[in-house]
Protein backbone atom coordinates (compact mmCIF):
# COMPACT_ATOMS: atom_id res chain seq x y z
CA UNK A 1 0.00 0.00 0.00
CA UNK A 2 1.06 3.48 -1.09
CA UNK A 3 0.59 6.68 1.37
CA UNK A 4 1.33 10.05 -0.01
CA UNK A 5 -1.52 12.04 1.53
CA UNK A 6 -0.16 13.87 4.51
CA UNK A 7 -3.18 13.22 6.63
CA UNK A 8 -2.60 9.61 6.31
CA UNK A 9 1.09 9.70 6.79
CA UNK A 10 0.41 11.76 9.94
CA UNK A 11 -2.03 8.72 11.15
CA UNK A 12 0.56 6.03 10.51
CA UNK A 13 2.92 8.27 12.50
CA UNK A 14 1.15 8.47 15.51
CA UNK A 15 -0.37 4.56 15.16
CA UNK A 16 3.93 3.71 14.93
CA UNK A 17 4.21 5.49 18.79
CA UNK A 18 5.29 8.66 17.29
CA UNK A 19 7.88 8.22 14.53
CA UNK A 20 7.97 11.15 13.08
CA UNK A 21 10.09 9.82 9.82
CA UNK A 22 6.95 8.28 8.51
CA UNK A 23 5.45 11.82 8.37
CA UNK A 24 8.25 13.52 7.21
CA UNK A 25 9.07 11.18 4.43
CA UNK A 26 7.67 11.76 0.60
CA UNK A 27 6.40 8.39 0.69
CA UNK A 28 5.18 5.47 2.37
CA UNK A 29 5.08 1.78 1.91
CA UNK A 30 2.67 -0.02 4.25
CA UNK A 31 3.62 -4.01 3.45
CA UNK A 32 0.36 -6.01 4.15
CA UNK A 33 -0.35 -10.13 4.18
CA UNK A 34 -3.54 -11.11 2.55
CA UNK A 35 -4.32 -13.79 4.61
CA UNK A 36 -7.00 -15.47 2.34
CA UNK A 37 -4.26 -16.02 -0.01
CA UNK A 38 -1.60 -17.66 2.23
CA UNK A 39 -4.32 -19.48 4.41
CA UNK A 40 -4.17 -21.85 1.85
CA UNK A 41 -1.25 -23.21 3.40
CA UNK A 42 -3.39 -23.68 6.84
CA UNK A 43 -2.59 -22.07 10.00
CA UNK A 44 1.14 -22.27 8.91
CA UNK A 45 0.75 -20.03 6.27
CA UNK A 46 -1.31 -17.21 7.91
CA UNK A 47 0.99 -17.36 11.37
CA UNK A 48 4.46 -18.12 9.44
CA UNK A 49 4.35 -17.48 6.00
CA UNK A 50 3.11 -14.10 5.48
CA UNK A 51 5.49 -13.11 8.11
CA UNK A 52 8.49 -14.69 5.86
CA UNK A 53 6.63 -13.44 2.50
CA UNK A 54 6.17 -9.69 3.84
CA UNK A 55 9.77 -8.95 5.60
CA UNK A 56 11.29 -10.86 2.09
CA UNK A 57 9.39 -8.25 0.27
CA UNK A 58 10.43 -5.61 2.85
CA UNK A 59 14.01 -6.55 2.63
CA UNK A 60 13.82 -6.40 -1.68
CA UNK A 61 12.11 -2.95 -1.15
CA UNK A 62 15.05 -1.50 1.17
CA UNK A 63 17.39 -2.85 -1.00
CA UNK A 64 15.95 -1.88 -4.31
CA UNK A 65 15.36 1.73 -2.37
CA UNK A 66 18.92 1.63 -1.57
CA UNK A 67 20.35 0.81 -4.82
CA UNK A 68 18.38 4.03 -6.22
CA UNK A 69 19.82 6.21 -3.31
CA UNK A 70 16.33 6.16 -1.46
CA UNK A 71 16.59 5.70 2.14
CA UNK A 72 14.50 3.64 4.25
CA UNK A 73 13.57 3.01 7.55
CA UNK A 74 11.76 -1.08 8.57
CA UNK A 75 9.22 0.12 11.07
CA UNK A 76 7.67 -3.02 12.84
CA UNK A 77 6.34 -1.19 15.97
CA UNK A 78 2.68 -0.16 15.14
CA UNK A 79 -0.64 -0.40 16.46
CA UNK A 80 -1.92 -2.90 13.52
CA UNK A 81 -5.75 -1.55 14.22
CA UNK A 82 -4.61 1.84 14.09
CA UNK A 83 -3.21 0.97 10.69
CA UNK A 84 -6.15 -1.15 9.30
CA UNK A 85 -8.30 1.91 10.07
CA UNK A 86 -6.48 4.35 8.69
CA UNK A 87 -5.78 2.56 5.38
CA UNK A 88 -9.08 1.23 5.51
CA UNK A 89 -7.95 -2.48 5.04
CA UNK A 90 -10.13 -5.46 5.74
CA UNK A 91 -9.99 -7.95 7.80
CA UNK A 92 -8.10 -10.22 5.72
CA UNK A 93 -5.24 -8.35 4.66
CA UNK A 94 -2.57 -7.57 7.66
CA UNK A 95 -0.75 -4.59 7.97
CA UNK A 96 3.22 -6.17 8.90
CA UNK A 97 5.70 -3.44 8.10
CA UNK A 98 5.83 0.24 7.71
CA UNK A 99 8.36 1.73 4.90
CA UNK A 100 9.05 5.65 5.16
CA UNK A 101 10.84 6.44 1.59
CA UNK A 102 12.87 9.61 0.78
CA UNK A 103 16.42 10.86 -0.08
CA UNK A 104 18.63 11.23 2.72
CA UNK A 105 19.47 14.38 4.40
CA UNK A 106 22.87 12.95 5.61
CA UNK A 107 24.74 9.71 5.11
CA UNK A 108 24.74 7.21 8.43
CA UNK A 109 27.97 5.62 9.55
CA UNK A 110 28.18 1.92 8.15
CA UNK A 111 27.16 -0.20 11.31
CA UNK A 112 29.83 -2.20 12.96
CA UNK A 113 29.51 -6.04 11.77
CA UNK A 114 29.28 -9.02 14.35
CA UNK A 115 31.89 -11.72 13.83
CA UNK A 116 30.35 -14.68 11.95
CA UNK A 117 31.65 -17.04 14.76
CA UNK A 118 29.39 -15.13 17.36
CA UNK A 119 25.98 -16.19 16.01
CA UNK A 120 26.86 -19.09 12.83
CA UNK A 121 26.92 -22.41 14.81
CA UNK A 122 28.12 -25.50 13.03
CA UNK A 123 26.20 -28.92 12.94
CA UNK A 124 25.55 -28.14 16.74
CA UNK A 125 24.40 -24.85 19.09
Amino acid sequence: MVVREPENKKKLAEAALGQSMIEEAPVVVVVCSNLKKISRYGSRGESLYSIQNTAAATQNLILAAWSKGIGSCWIGAFDEGKVRQTLVLPEHVRPLAIVPLGYPAEKPQKPERWPLKDFVHREHF
